[in-house]
Parts: C-alpha cells; structure tokens; sequence
C-alpha cells in the first residue's frame, strides 16, 4: 500500500459525522490536511516516517480534541493509540486498541449507555483481565463530553468496517487469483492431454 492511499484510508476512517475533503493549499510533504465545508475544523494527518501516521482533529478554534496513531505493518494499518478530549477542555485521554474494540464490540449511540452497558455487563464477566477491560472503558468514557464519544464512537465504527471490508476484498483477490492458477494449470493439462 502506497503512502497516498495509506493516508486517504487513515481520512476515510473520520469521515463518519463530518465530510472531510483534501485540502492541497493546507498540506505539504509531511502534512495533509482535510476540510470541511462551512466549519473551521480540520482533520491532519502527519507522517512520522515511512511506516508512522498521526492524525489529529480540531475544533472550529483551532485546538486539538482527538489524536490517533497508527502504523503501516505488511500493508495493514495498525492503531496504535486515541486520544480524545476530555470534560475538562484541556485534556487528552489516551484509549488502547484493546479498549477500543471494547467500543466497538458494546458501544451505543450515546456514551450513558454505552457506560451502562459495560457496568451491566462487567460483572457477568468470568475472565478478570477483561472484566476489568470493560470497566476501565467505562470509566475513561464517563470522561469524555457527549460530542467527543460520539466522534469516538463514529471513527472507530467507521475504522473497523473499512478495515473489514479491505480485508474481505482482499481475501476475494486472492481466491480469484488461486482460482486463475487453478484454472491454467487445467487447461495446460488438457492441451497436453489432447496432443497424446
């Protein structure tokens, strides 16, 4: 996967409650920079090197409310971190991949009832690492302001269907390609076949 397209699939991954458009008078080699249409905020997305990726939101002041690492491995993007604005204004918590798929696995639409979910849920949870997974989400999310989980929420939805969609296309190549090889491989017997 080329660098362009790496960062193309990092932007669709926000484009869940905003549409953010490339943005070539805002970006540079090492920035490329998103817009939206009648808004101020901004979707940047830094290269740290040939395999690293951060991209970062604004809000229509110009002050950073979300952050995400990520890393190019064998052509997968990887996420290695979140951060989101917290209640307080000026403060980023930080959301590991494993909480993440939390989110992913029991989010709802609202934050309340996502933590509500997780605290129902927790105690019925046999295994005590995930049990305290699910709690420590939770409590991180009864951190954020509504507007934050729901962009949280939206992105990380939005990442794992696109990641999942790239993976069945990509396992649907590969059938095609092994289906052609199979069928080459026929037909050069048959031509041999033929010939005896």
């Amino acid at each position: 996967m080329d660098i362009n397209h790496t960062i193309d699939m990092i932007a669709g991954y926000y484009n869940g409650q905003r549409e953010y458009t490339l943005n070539k008078g805002y970006s540079d080699q090492y920035s490329t920079v998103y817009t939206t249409e009648g808004s101020n905020a901004l979707l940047v997305i830094d290269r740290k090197g040939d395999a690293c990726f951060s991209a970062h939101l604004t809000d229509e002041e110009g002050i950073i409310i979300a952050r995400d690492n990520y890393t190019l491995d064998n052509g997968k993007i990887s996420l290695k971190s979140a951060e989101r604005m917290m209640n307080d204004g000026n403060t980023l918590i930080q959301f590991t991949p494993e909480e993440l798929s939390v989110l992913q696995s029991f989010g709802e639409e609202k934050g309340k009832d996502t933590t509500d979910h997780l605290r129902i849920i927790a105690p019925l949870i046999k295994d005590e690492p995930s049990r305290n997974l699910a709690l420590r989400t939770a409590d991180k999310i009864d951190l954020l302001p509504e507007h934050s989980y729901k962009e949280l929420f939206s992105t990380t939805q939005r990442r794992y269907e696109m990641q999942n969609n790239l993976s069945i296309r990509t396992r649907i190549d590969r059938a095609r390609e092994r289906a052609k090889s199979l069928n080459k491989g026929q037909r050069v017997q048959k031509k041999g076949d033929i010939a005896l």
